[in-house]
């Protein structure tokens, strides 16, 4: 009972700074549209809402290189997107709180800066 009591007043809590803050847009999804508990923490949470929208762009910037074809044979295939929509669904949308979100951004990041850093003019 005590937990539910304390759950419930964090919530309330969350819902008062959210009226003060306003609500983050992440650039990866329309926030009024949120319906996950993950979409609405990136939303809500500014550093998480940041690092959605650093991904945004790099997805925006390796699919603008790409077109969503293969450099070497130019088959039209989506190797990012597919990759980008099984990590939406087995790693960020897997976590239960703002700590591990951050977390699979950061190394989801990192991992694309690395493994397309010629597709972005990095390794250039």
């Amino acid at each position: 009972m005590i937990r539910s009591a304390s759950l419930a007043m964090a919530a309330v809590a969350a819902a008062i700074a959210l009226g003060w803050q306003g609500q983050a847009q992440a650039a990866g999804f329309d926030c009024r549209k949120a319906h996950t508990q993950v979409e609405k923490l990136i939303c809500a949470t500014p550093k998480l809402s940041r690092l959605d929208d650093e991904m945004a762009r790099l997805y925006q910037a390796v699919e603008g290189e790409t077109r969503g074809t293969d450099g070497e044979t130019g088959e039209v295939s989506d190797s990012f997107g597919k990759d980008q929509t099984h990590w939406r669904e087995t790693v960020r949308d897997k976590c239960g709180d703002a700590g591990c979100i951050e977390r699979a951004y950061v190394a989801r990041i990192g991992q694309v800066k690395k493994d397309w850093a010629s597709a972005l003019g990095e390794g250039q």
